[in-house]
């Protein structure tokens, strides 16, 4: 006999893949974080990463969010995923400028 099981995430998949991406970023931020001789490149793509890791987990929470979330909420999770893509996008130009002008 199939059992179906209520749906708490509007899209479960897509929520959980979000979330796998937000922790692979923080893990790499942390391995660059640990290097003892960072570049100052390396910084950018700390912030980066970090910058991925907080999209991630806002998209995440959009996906999972149920349609009877209130309006601003859902808003406000999304306005803050699209500022943390900047923020990457930030970070990933300024380490890739500081590891390419002398």
């Amino acid at each position: 006999m199939l059992v179906a099981l209520p749906l708490f995430f509007s899209e479960p998949i897509t929520t959980l893949t979000d979330y796998a991406i937000a922790l692979e970023s923080l893990v790499f931020a942390g391995l660059l974080w640990q290097k003892p001789d960072r570049h100052p490149a390396v910084q950018g793509w700390v912030v980066a990463f970090l910058g991925v890791a907080i999209a991630a987990a806002l998209g995440g929470t959009w996906h999972a969010t149920p349609a009877d979330w209130p309006e601003p909420t859902i808003r406000l999770l999304w306005q803050g995923m699209v500022l943390a893509l900047g923020l990457a996008s930030f970070g990933m130009l300024a380490g890739s400028v500081l590891s390419t002008v002398p």
